[in-house]
């Protein structure tokens, strides 16, 4: 499955790291949704590692949805 999302050249390492940390299909696939569309296997096993998830990250857009933006906010 992960093949098919297009990651055809995972070492045996970056296999094992990936199911370690529970990096799945759904996982790779909800974060294409919420725009990271190019992570690496690397990428996708150091933000499970840290607890980022495709939930954290809707909440930090959430987050920065209800902040001023750095235009706005006062200098």
């Amino acid at each position: 499955e992960m093949r098919s999302l297009g990651y055809t050249d995972l070492t045996p390492d970056e296999i094992r790291e990936l199911s370690i940390h529970g990096v799945r299909p759904d996982f790779v696939r909800e974060m294409r949704a919420l725009g990271y569309t190019d992570l690496t296997a690397e990428q996708l096993i150091e933000m499970a590692i840290h607890g980022v998830n495709p939930e954290f990250v809707r909440e930090m857009h959430e987050l920065d949805a209800e902040l001023p933006h750095a235009a706005e906010r006062p200098g």
